[in-house]
């Protein structure tokens, strides 16, 4: 069996999200979807609380069978790093035989700035996906030096993922500017008003 991976500070989860996780069934079996508590890549000093990304992502996921959420990365407490995380599931998931993992096309041409990159090509197959401002032609070129130079597997898929923006979700809400309400599942709406995040 083969096990999916979408990595992402969820702040909040989005419908973008979900849907690039219901794409990616079409590889494997199930998806893991883990909120990371501190990104590397990015400004960690905004980010909302751990436990209440968890809840938003377990919100948004009830009711889809094979899309999981996991706070592995969250009780690390510490810089989220995907090498670590392929390690820790090869460890607790032995049953999948294969890693997927999830990005767009905009993480392909960053991949060289992640920590061990070239075991992390090793440990996972990655399954891209287009997004706006980004050719199919750049993608695939790009795929290529990767697949030449690090051995890597890397899927494409040209379908291109909504660019629905957390940072717009987050504005929005602040403003009380209910266009952006279509954007988020609805028991996460609903839970971000009701408690007041991004107030």
């Amino acid at each position: 069996m083969k096990l999916g991976i979408l990595g992402a500070t969820f702040d909040p989860v989005h419908k973008a999200h979900i849907l690039m996780a219901k794409y990616a069934l079409d590889y494997c079996e199930y998806v893991l979807l883990t909120p990371c508590t501190k990104p590397p890549h990015k400004d960690n000093a905004g980010i909302t609380d751990d436990n209440i990304r968890y809840t938003m992502l377990c919100l948004a996921l009830d009711g889809y069978e094979k899309l999981i959420a996991s706070d592995m990365e969250l009780k690390r407490a510490t810089t989220t790093y995907t090498i670590d995380t392929l390690k820790q599931v090869k460890k607790e998931y032995p049953i999948f035989e294969k890693i997927i993992y999830i990005i767009g096309a905009d993480t392909l041409f960053q991949l060289k700035t992640w920590r061990e990159y070239e075991e992390v090509f090793k440990l996972c197959t990655f399954l891209v996906f287009g997004r706006s401002g980004f050719t199919e032609e750049q993608i695939t070129e790009q795929i290529e030096i990767f697949k030449k130079d690090y051995g890597a597997d890397i899927i494409f898929d040209i379908r291109c993922i909504s660019e629905i923006s957390s940072t717009a979700i987050r504005k929005g809400i602040a403003e009380q500017d209910n266009s952006i309400e279509w954007m988020l599942d609805k028991k996460v709406y609903r839970y971000i008003k009701e408690n007041g995040i991004y107030k």
